[in-house]
């Protein structure tokens, strides 16, 4: 394999560190935002992995056809590894601020939604359910049985 192919591995392997390093900030951001158990974490990082497993694949297949050479994990460590020396604070900070944008902006939505979608035709159905619900207490009144009888050992009131 020619050394330009090599250093154009080496560089794409280096770019696919600092994009799995990015992933696995955004992950962390998400875990701390929702706080799932530990079922939910678990399926969450055999996610992960799974992802990350399948970019290196992509990567690795475009940059040099599949070839699993030494080079090949130095360059992913030393991607990650710079990432997270240069890149990995300020993108925790961007990637939480993106995640509170994007929380803020679905209450908002749903917000909007209830007030212009749910709450008008819940008071529609109301609005029409009222006079059967009024002629229902009526019929339901005039059906209830009298009082007890009254007994008849008790003698009558003065």
């Amino acid at each position: 394999m020619e050394i330009n192919v090599q250093a154009s591995a080496f560089l794409t392997m280096v770019l696919t560190g600092v994009l799995l390093g990015l992933l696995f900030d955004f992950y962390r951001v998400l875990y701390s935002w929702f706080k799932p158990r530990w079922f939910i974490t678990a399926i969450g990082d055999l996610a992960y992995w799974l992802a990350a497993a399948a970019v290196t694949f992509v990567a690795l297949l475009g940059a040099n056809g599949g070839e699993l050479r030494l080079y090949v994990f130095l360059a992913l460590a030393t991607g990650a590894a710079g990432y997270y020396r240069l890149l990995g604070r300020p993108a925790r900070y961007f990637l939480m601020r993106l995640v509170r944008t994007v929380a803020a902006v679905m209450r908002w939505v749903r917000l909007i939604l209830l007030w212009l979608l749910v709450k008008p035709v819940v008071l529609a159905v109301r609005m029409m359910w009222l006079p059967f619900g009024y002629v229902g207490r009526l019929v339901s009144r005039l059906r209830r049985p009298p009082g007890p009888p009254p007994e008849e050992n008790v003698p009558p009131p003065d």
